[in-house]
């Protein structure tokens, strides 16, 4: 059985004090030897691609297995690989270089979730899938559109130069 250590910290702030517990990667080997560190998957921050590319195929990330000496075999699922849109990231099965295809628009889609997945000859998983995001990055090509005729913010008076209001103008369109 896995247990992990739970180590509980206390968080303040100006306002308040709270108690949370952590979970740390931790397993109890026995009661006499203590805690032995485990191995954690991989996270991939997110994958940042700007619109209207043209180098394509763009090489974007590549997955690699530490599972050796057997041979690993890469492949990727969800959108814009098996599911619509299709075809528009790939992977090498022996590298695990993951491809874009084709130009994306960020005005179609803003981006893409997608799992890689590392298995054997035998098809048997040798690591968990790994969550891949590649954020689809605005190139400004398009006029902006407005979907009502009249924005109306407010200001406070006496607010310091360039502080975010939200809308800071009343818009009208004609």
């Amino acid at each position: 059985m896995e247990v992990l250590g739970v180590m509980e910290i206390s968080m303040v702030d100006r306002t308040q004090s709270e108690n949370v517990q952590v979970l740390y990667p931790w397993r109890l080997k026995s009661a006499t030897e203590g805690l032995t560190r485990i191995r954690r998957a991989w996270v991939i921050p997110p994958i940042a691609v700007s619109e209207n590319s043209r180098k394509i195929p763009f090489q974007l990330v590549q997955i690699k297995s530490d599972k050796l000496p057997s041979k690993v075999i890469y492949s990727i699922k969800g959108p814009g690989v098996d599911e619509e849109p299709k075809g528009i990231f790939t992977i090498d099965p022996d590298t695990g270089l993951v491809f874009l295809t084709t130009v994306l628009d960020r005005e179609e889609k803003s981006s893409y979730k997608i799992k890689a997945y590392a298995v054997n000859e035998a098809g048997m998983p040798l690591e968990e899938p790994t969550d891949l995001e590649i954020i689809v990055i605005d190139q400004n090509d398009n006029r902006p559109t407005f979907d009502q005729q009249y924005f109306i913010g407010h200001v406070l008076e006496g607010s310091p130069p360039g502080k975010y209001h939200g809308m800071e103008a009343v818009i009208v369109l004609t």
